[in-house]
């Protein structure tokens, strides 16, 4: 299956053509159990160290997809119309970002997205602030979310926990 590994330390992506994507993410560097999944848009996903953005600023090299910021290597993979995986039919250009100021200057201008942890606009976290107590955030969300339905981080509705 092919799968294109995104290096922001070298600015560069690269395919490979691999069993499946636990092994895609272990040849970007990732490690399959802390890991972040999300879809950039229809027919495209992204996989991500879970901490990614909760380093130290400038530890990471950092690029933009779809208006939003990423730290650290990633691996982007096709999916059908039922979320299973398939194999990504071209390369997608990521834009690289020098540094954490370069981002900063790019959120300021409204050409990225400010990385956050927020329900319901309710900003609990956001880049480059160190990582929060995520015990704390599961709480948040749990207890609202048994209220009504939320929006978490702008996307994704939890209509239930």
């Amino acid at each position: 299956m092919k799968f294109e590994i995104v290096d922001p330390n070298a600015r560069a992506t690269k395919l490979v053509d691999v069993i499946d994507l636990c092994v895609a993410q272990r040849v970007a560097g990732l490690n399959p159990g802390r890991t972040d999944h999300g879809t950039l848009w229809l027919g495209l996903s992204i996989v991500v160290d879970e901490d990614s953005l909760f380093a130290p600023a400038d530890t990471l090299g950092y690029f933009a997809l779809n208006f939003r910021l990423y730290a650290g290597p990633a691996v982007l993979h096709s999916h059908d119309e039922t979320g299973k995986t398939c194999d990504l039919p071209s390369e997608v250009s990521p834009i690289w970002i020098k540094d954490a100021a370069e981002a900063e200057s790019l959120i300021q201008a409204g050409l990225l997205e400010r990385p956050q942890l927020a329900i319901d606009g309710e900003v609990f976290w956001q880049w480059p602030q160190p990582k929060p107590d995520l015990t704390e955030w599961v709480n948040r969300v749990t207890q609202a979310s048994r209220q009504r339905p939320i929006v978490i981080d702008r996307d994704t509705i939890i209509r239930k926990v």
